[in-house]
């Protein structure tokens, strides 16, 4: 009987433990490559849907009916007529791109709300003028008084309902502005006064002085003796240029304490 040659016994024998750790070698990365599949989501890439010209009522039912593992997070708004109020007016990443699950996806909205502009200053100015500057913003109202003459009227008042605006304030976009046209009060020369911490009967004298009158009066917070609260705001503010007649609302507290000096009107 011829015995076996030891060489290729040996031979053998490391052909079989190559062979066998080879195996186990792909297995154990192909195990890794999973695990770090599952950890990662390596495996759930997507392509992101367009979410343009949606409200995120519609995104919301369209994640029933199509459900996406993806976390929306809304990033700013802001004010276009490019898209509808409240409608998704970009997003990140874009529509297209792929990504794993769970990741975010970053809107941009447009405001619900209207945005508010700033009444410019158009008294004294002509009817071309001042309708040239509100229409930008708001609807105009033309009211010519008695003594309207189309070569020499300027605007003399500026209403919204039976409430008097002055430049400066904000109104939403659209509001619709009653202009005034007339020979006018002559020029706006007086200065309003600053009114901080003074009771209502001295506002009312100092108003009365310089040919003005009171407006509303709003009382915050509790008041327990009106004839001792005093004046923390007032509208127009003060140094605001005015014309004889012309009204000042004044907000009163009962005292000083509780206003916030940080945003103060009267610095």
């Amino acid at each position: 009987m011829k015995s076996e040659n030891p060489i290729l016994f040996i031979l053998g024998k490391w052909y079989v433990h190559a062979i066998l750790a080879l195996l186990l070698f792909f297995v154990l990365i192909g195990s890794i490559f999973s695990y770090l599949g599952v950890y990662t989501k390596n495996g759930s890439e997507f392509e992101v849907k367009d979410y343009r010209n949606l409200t995120l009522n519609e995104i919301y039912f369209m994640q029933i009916s199509e459900p996406e593992d993806v976390n929306f997070i809304i990033k700013d708004t802001l004010y276009t007529d490019a898209v509808s109020k409240g409608a998704v007016f970009a997003q990140d990443p874009p529509a297209g791109t792929y990504i794993k699950e769970d990741r975010n996806v970053f809107l941009t909205l447009n405001s619900i709300s209207n945005q508010k502009f700033s009444v410019p200053y158009v008294f004294d100015q002509s009817e071309r003028e001042a309708v040239n500057q509100l229409k930008l913003h708001f609807i105009v109202d033309l009211i010519k008084t008695e003594d309207y003459n189309p070569i020499t009227s300027v605007v003399t008042e500026l209403k919204v309902g039976d409430s008097e605006v002055f430049p400066g304030q904000f109104l939403i976009e659209g509001t619709k502005i009653s202009v005034y046209f007339g020979s006018g009060k002559g020029e706006r020369n007086i200065i309003l006064p600053n009114l901080f911490n003074y009771s209502l009967s001295q506002s009312e004298n100092i108003l009365k002085k310089n040919k003005l009158n009171i407006g509303e009066v709003i009382y915050e917070g509790i008041i327990s003796d009106t004839n001792s609260s005093v004046v923390f705001q007032q509208y127009p503010t003060y140094k605001t240029k005015l014309q004889n007649g012309d009204i000042v609302d004044l907000y009163l507290k009962q005292d000083l304490d509780s206003i916030d000096f940080s945003n103060n009107f009267y610095e």
